[in-house]
């Protein structure tokens, strides 16, 4: 259902209206009042919204405060909140189709109709897989739309109610107004899930109960179910699906990652392959000196300087079957489940040792408890880990890695001795380091032999890896805007004469480093 946008303004003795009406008569439907009690009416529809979506913010904004002031959007009274949401839309669509590789801009390759990523967050495109949450509107996943059937051998996947639900998320958050986005190509990523999930003794699957209690009794009623794969393990650069389904497998997670593909990190890298490498590489070191390795580190300091990176190095130089886990994915709202989630992790590190288990991020799970709160359910998951982690002296060639950007949010439980006792700062890059991560990123790249790559790095001084990473990328896209015509790219074949003349300049990082700038 079409929706235009109506903006109603009153006759006010504000300063700025000469300013408003003045922007709102460049909409090609504006109604001037035919009285003095009669009011502006601006309608915008979305085609024209398409081009004049900034303008009409622009314009909100200022007349948001008067009496009178009125939002529309379709038929339903609307607010700021309710019209940046649908300005998103058009703003993303307008980027998209600035964009150099538009089909890349909202969607992964290879996964077309769920929609676009920047605007449709809530309509995850991987959706088919039952590791990814379906609406957090609705805390839904896709396999928990159902019923069972009467003998309770199957669930029967409701496909009618996913496509309402999705439906809704989409008109609600004005995603369907979205030009590139089909509805049509949702509609059969619905259909391709299974009808029903067989639930004999030897499925995947996991029927969740309800507890009632009838006087002194207790009555289970099955409700929905669950996979038995754990949806907070991630294996380095995989998918969680992926992850989820190689961690109930014989197969090891080793990273891609080396050292050599990280700079910047130089002065604490000896430190981390003494504490992490030396005890998983040689035991007996450390038996002949009768102490027990560190089983955990944290690394803390400021985001996109590399503490990931670090972890998947490590993993990789000892050949150490990696786990990452995204802390509040482990969460669930059924009792006891985080922690068994919790103690999985834990047993698989141990089954496939050498391992390393990551938790990125890990103040998100683990925040100072107070005495009052420790039958709360973030308490409890802290507790699991905390106990887990006393008994790391049996796990063998098993070590905890973790990091954070906040470490004063920690429990301070979790930082003594046995547990996360050994912590290293990761700080941003010296010009030194800014230098290696610039020729990391740069070492495939056509570059101008004009750059003076120690000018470019001290330029960089101050930024992150990440904010470096970031400058290389979009240098490199800077010189496809300048020096290719976007629609002939995509449309025809490049031919390697016209590769050969895609060099990336020094004003292209020039202008990489203006953008990183005028984003802070």
């Amino acid at each position: 259902m079409s929706k235009n946008i109506k903006l109603i303004i009153p006759q006010t003795s504000s300063s700025y209206l000469p300013k408003a009406l003045a922007m709102a008569r460049k909409f090609s439907a504006f109604e001037e009042p035919l009285s003095k009690e009669d009011s502006y009416v601006l309608s915008v529809e979305p085609e024209e919204l398409l081009l004049k979506h900034r303008q009409l913010e622009e314009l909100y904004a200022f007349s948001k405060g008067w009496k009178g002031t009125q939002l529309y959007i379709g038929d339903k009274l609307a607010d700021a909140g309710s019209l940046q949401s649908a300005l998103m839309v058009f703003s993303c669509a307008d980027q998209k189709e600035a964009s150099i590789f538009p089909e890349d801009f909202c969607q992964p390759a290879g996964d077309p109709g769920w929609g676009c990523i920047r605007l449709g967050k809530k309509i995850d495109p991987r959706l088919p897989h039952s590791a990814y949450q379906l609406n957090d509107n609705y805390a839904y996943y896709w396999f928990r739309v159902g019923r069972f059937s009467e003998n309770q051998s199957e669930w029967l996947i409701d496909k009618n109610r996913i496509k309402t639900i999705l439906e809704k998320e989409a008109s609600d958050r004005y995603i369907d107004q979205c030009p590139y986005f089909d509805p049509v190509a949702v509609q059969k990523g619905v259909d391709r899930l299974p009808d029903s999930i067989p639930l004999e003794n030897s499925s995947s699957w996991i029927v969740e109960y309800e507890e009632t209690y009838e006087g002194s009794t207790i009555q289970k009623r099955p409700v929905s179910i669950r996979p038995k794969l754990n949806t907070g393990l991630s294996c380095g650069d995989s998918d969680l699906d992926d992850a989820a389904s190689s961690s109930s497998s014989k197969e090891r997670c080793i990273p891609n990652i080396s050292f050599d593909d990280i700079g910047g990190v130089e002065d604490i890298v000896d430190k981390i392959r003494e504490v992490i490498e030396l005890p998983l590489r040689h035991p007996k070191v450390f038996e002949h000196l009768a102490i027990a390795p560190h089983k955990g580190v944290l690394l803390y300091g400021p985001p996109g300087c590399g503490k990931t990176m670090i972890a998947k190095a490590i993993a990789n130089d000892i050949n150490a079957h990696f786990i990452s886990i995204r802390g509040p994915e482990l969460f669930s709202k059924w009792l006891g489940e985080s922690e068994e989630n919790l103690r999985a992790i834990f047993d698989t590190a141990r089954e496939k040792a050498p391992s390393v288990i990551f938790f990125d991020e890990i103040d998100a799970i683990a925040q100072t408890r107070s005495s009052s709160e420790s039958n709360r359910h973030g308490a409890m998951f802290v507790n699991q880990l905390l106990t887990l982690m006393d008994g790391m002296e049996t796990y063998e060639n098993v070590c905890v890695i973790a990091s954070t950007n906040r470490p004063e949010l920690l429990d301070e439980a979790i930082m003594r001795p046995g547990r996360f006792d050994y912590t290293l700062e990761v700080r941003h890059p010296t010009p030194a380091g800014c230098r290696k991560i610039f020729e990391i990123k740069t070492r495939s790249m056509p570059l101008s032999s004009s750059i003076d790559k120690n000018q470019m790095a001290a330029q960089l001084d101050g930024f992150s890896g990440a904010d470096i990473a970031f400058t290389v990328r979009e240098a490199a896209y800077n010189c496809l805007r300048r020096l290719a015509n976007v629609n002939d790219l995509i449309e025809q074949d490049v031919s390697d004469d016209a590769l050969k003349e895609l060099v990336v300049e020094e004003c292209d990082f020039i202008k990489a480093i203006q953008t990183i700038h005028s984003h802070r």
